[in-house]
């Protein structure tokens, strides 16, 4: 299930024509994936592992991190058709090997992957949905936690992150009522700490500059 706008209202057409012409080549096949599948096998260079970055927005968070890890394989997956263009244009003009995206709706999409195929997860501030009535197309609930929790390898790590309280409050229920996650800092004195490595983005800058405060947890993938 889609919800919102795909894409932008300006630079629509040109947006359009760098997808067509440069995710083919940055992209796997939905028609190929299976719960068989080996997403390492996709890559081009010889990768080690792979992680994920859930709704990656205009791609800064996950260009800079694939440039930091060159032999991880990074899967992207964003709806909004102008986070995939500006994204494209990173890759191409960085010369990043090690990312694959694809263009559809996370929720759709981690049905599709296989068990214990991903290391590290990241779902750095997703649309918080604050009204009420739009709660339920949040991202982080019971059954896409159990899908996550299935595709990931025992001891992996979700980092999570928003500047957005009731979202968080949302999130931590979530992740509080499954045994299948485990918390690295329940300390909310540590919430406010970036992760070690990180790399910031727009969005978070802006947030910050509003008087927003982000929030950043890592959960662990539990050994049951």
């Amino acid at each position: 299930m889609i919800y919102g706008r795909r894409r932008g209202k300006g630079k629509r057409n040109k947006n359009l024509e760098i997808i067509k012409s440069q995710l083919p080549k940055h992209s796997i096949n939905l028609q190929n994936i299976s719960r068989a599948s080996d997403l390492k096998s996709y890559f081009s260079n010889r990768v080690e592992e792979v992680w994920l970055e859930i709704g990656f927005g205009s791609g800064e968070h996950l260009t800079s991190v694939s440039e930091a890890h060159p032999k991880v394989g990074f899967l992207g997956i964003e709806v909004y058709e102008d986070g995939i263009a500006k994204t494209l244009k990173q890759i191409s003009k960085l010369g990043i090997s090690n990312i694959k995206l694809i263009n559809e709706d996370a929720n759709n999409i981690i049905f599709l992957l296989p068990p214990k195929s991903i290391t590290k997860i990241f779902l750095l501030f997703p649309d918080p949905w604050p009204k009420k009535r739009h709660a339920k197309r949040r991202f982080v609930n019971t059954e896409n936690l159990n899908q996550l929790a299935r595709i990931m390898h025992s001891g992996g790590e979700l980092l999570f992150a928003t500047d957005h309280n009731d979202y968080l409050s949302w999130s931590l229920e979530q992740f509080m009522s499954t045994t299948l996650f485990k918390s690295e800092n329940l300390d909310q004195n540590s919430w406010k700490n970036q992760p070690n490595g990180w790399f910031s983005t727009r969005y978070e800058q802006k947030a910050i500059e509003a008087g927003r405060s982000p929030k950043y947890l890592k959960f662990l993938k539990n050994d049951i």
